[in-house]
């Protein structure tokens, strides 16, 4: 029974001393916002780091973070451009996906299922609608909308939904956060860059 207790202690200890998290190198697009760097993300477990994305200003945002520079060692770009899914992360304490320029599919629904932390890009429907034709139509096509967004979540039904990518179109963070509870209830963060997420 003692050696029970003790290893039910141990894998314990494991799991806290993991301490997975997420950390928003890049909350931005490649739009220049004074505040928000490229679309960057590390997945931190342990003493290992995942880069996913390298957006403009990824290294020094990683020093900002208290990320060494040797510890970026492992890089994930999840797409050139457009047309990708989730990228699954599996730690002992918990189950990351980051998605990057996607529209609302049931493979990144899929691929997300049962994730603590989803990492999702997402426009404003609100200032998608006062775009041009041809910008809508982009937009539509790539990215996803806030309402959309909210419909993935509550397939998804996370711990926390982590929004990123984020590309506000003169909204503030209120009226998109607004636009995502249309479908889900739950935790939704808005991200800023050095965000930690756990």
């Amino acid at each position: 029974m003692h050696l029970v207790r003790l290893a039910f202690f141990l894998t314990c200890a494991a799991a806290w001393a993991q301490n997975t998290r997420v950390i928003l190198l890049g909350a931005g697009t490649p739009n220049p916002e004074p505040d928000r760097m490229g679309p960057a993300v590390a997945v931190v477990s342990g003493d290992r780091v995942y880069i996913v994305d390298c957006g403009p200003g990824v290294v020094r945002r990683a020093a900002q973070a208290g990320i060494r520079t040797e510890q970026l060692t492992r890089a994930f770009i999840s797409h050139l451009h457009s047309d990708h899914t989730a990228r699954c992360f599996e730690a002992r304490d918990k189950v990351i996906a980051i998605g990057g320029d996607t529209t609302y599919n049931y493979a990144s629904i899929a691929a997300a299922k049962g994730c603590d932390i989803p990492v999702h890009e997402l426009y404003s429907q609100k200032g998608w609608e006062g775009r041009t034709p041809e910008w809508r139509k982009y937009h539509a096509a790539y990215h996803t909308s806030g309402p959309d967004v909210g419909r993935v979540a509550a397939q998804v039904r996370p711990k926390k939904l982590v929004l990123y990518h984020l590309l506000p179109m003169g909204q503030t963070a209120d009226e998109v956060l607004a636009e995502v509870r249309r479908n889900w209830q739950g935790e939704a963060i808005y991200a800023k860059d050095l965000d930690v997420i756990r």
